[in-house]
């Protein structure tokens, strides 16, 4: 009797399991899609094809493991992060095991899903790896089985100057633009680089580079740019003409000599600019002005669009320095007190939270570069805090990391030389000590 009721029971049992591995697999084919995610780089050695027990894990787990495969060559990444968001889908954030290279993982269906890719590089004096990044946009249909290769691309932009050279760096690697030229913005769109300056060759002259063929504008400089599907915004300050900017070659004036555009951006096509008029700093939208006080007391150096929202930084004469502020729309927030002297060079807002770079004093002569992250001061650590400097000019935050683009000075003995930081740990651009180099612009992709 007792053999025959567990016979029944194990039999009932098995039936179980096999409902649920059934129900299991038409679960995931019901509201969810499998995905499976391959890096696309030379470096990467791709060798995983899912099974059916993968995806089963995968359902669990929101994750499966690849099959092993060979060591990434060439390259070392401290990390692979896949990053999966959608307009109706909660953010999957998840890693990639380095060693296969792939990954399988159940995500709801929807449209507009976006699987973003980050190898984050690894930092140090000798040989520092940079950080590489891909994203694919696609339409999950529910119960599919997809395969997405990434193509990984370099991730950090900067431009600047090396000894006589405007230049750009793409993840450190050097692109001279020539002398006698200045960068002063610099920005990415499918993989092109525009930047915005001036070529001093009689005259300032106004202009702006797409890779390393520049294209002139006015006499004057061209002091940011920004860039969409349909056009190229540059904002220009010029010499007979005002201030204003560019629209792919049409001139939009929004200020008579005396006063300066600093910053451009476009917001639900909405043309976004900061700089000064009259003696006022100002912000325009598609050229209706809004007034933030006296231009002489309030610098701005940079601007952010969130949500509709206006966020400048700058900073505020305070006797014989600055006290750096930013502002959103027209409130003025403080960062340091009168007794810090301090300067706020840029700010980017993520996720709701406010991140403005800049440089305290330490002493004469002496700076170190840091951040402010909604108010709250980090400092760049110095090789030698007794006599070595350094400053941040602007900064970007992208998937939860800090990047501030700028220079470090060994000593005063030295010149400075171009530098960032990625969440405090510095990576060297250029170790020529006598010419001297900096970044003065940032663009993470």
């Amino acid at each position: 009797m007792k053999n025959t009721f567990l016979i029944r029971a194990l039999s009932v049992a098995l039936m179980a399991l096999c409902l649920a591995f059934t129900g299991l697999a038409g679960c995931v084919g019901g509201d969810m899609a499998t995905v499976t995610i391959k890096i696309n780089h030379p470096n990467f050695d791709q060798t995983y094809s899912p099974s059916f027990f993968d995806r089963v894990i995968a359902f669990f787990s929101l994750s499966s493991r690849a099959e092993a495969g060979n060591l990434p060559q060439g390259l070392e990444f401290e990390r692979i992060r896949l990053f999966v968001t959608g307009p109706t889908i909660a953010p999957i954030r998840t890693q990639i095991p380095m060693s296969e290279g792939a990954i399988t993982l159940s995500v709801p269906s929807g449209k507009n899903i976006l699987f973003r890719v980050k190898a984050d590089g690894m930092g140090g004096i000798d040989n520092p790896t940079y950080d590489y990044a891909g994203e694919f946009t696609t339409t999950l249909v529910p119960g599919e089985s997809k395969e997405i290769a990434i193509e990984m691309r370099p991730a950090i932009y900067m431009g600047g100057y090396k000894g006589e050279d405007a230049c750009y760096w793409i993840n450190g690697t050097f692109h001279p633009l020539g002398a006698n030229c200045s960068i002063n913005d610099l920005t990415v769109f499918n993989n092109t680089v525009y930047s915005a300056g001036y070529l001093d060759e009689i005259n300032w002259q106004a202009s702006y580079w797409t890779n390393q063929d520049s294209y002139g504008l006015d006499d004057g400089s061209a002091s940011s740019i920004f860039v969409t599907s349909e056009n190229i915004y540059i904002g220009v300050n010029t010499e007979h003409n005002g201030s204003g900017y560019y629209i792919t070659g049409d001139y939009k004036k929004l200020t008579d000599s005396g006063g300066y555009v600093n910053s451009i951006s476009v917001y639900n096509g909405k043309v976004y600019v900061c700089g000064s008029d009259s003696g006022n700093s100002v912000y325009w939208i598609d050229g209706k002005k809004t007034e933030i006080g006296d231009s002489l007391d309030n610098q701005l150096t940079g601007m952010f669009i969130w949500r509709g929202d206006v966020y400048l930084s700058g900073n505020t004469q305070n006797q014989d320095s600055f006290r750096p502020c930013y502002f959103k729309n027209t409130k003025r927030y403080y960062l340091e007190d009168e007794s810090t002297p301090a300067s706020a060079t840029g700010i980017v807002v993520a996720e709701g939270d406010v991140y403005v770079s800049g440089y305290i004093k330490i002493e004469t002569d002496r700076y170190q570069a840091c951040y402010w992250k909604n108010g709250n001061r980090i400092d760049m650590p110095l090789d030698h805090p007794d006599y070595s400097s350094s400053m941040a000019n602007a900064i970007a935050v992208k998937d939860g990391d800090v990047y501030l683009a700028g220079y470090f000075q060994a000593s005063n003995d030295f010149s400075e030389a171009a530098c960032f930081w990625k969440n405090g740990t510095r990576f060297d651009l250029d170790d020529d000590e006598v010419n001297g180099s900096s970044a003065s612009c940032l663009f993470v992709y």
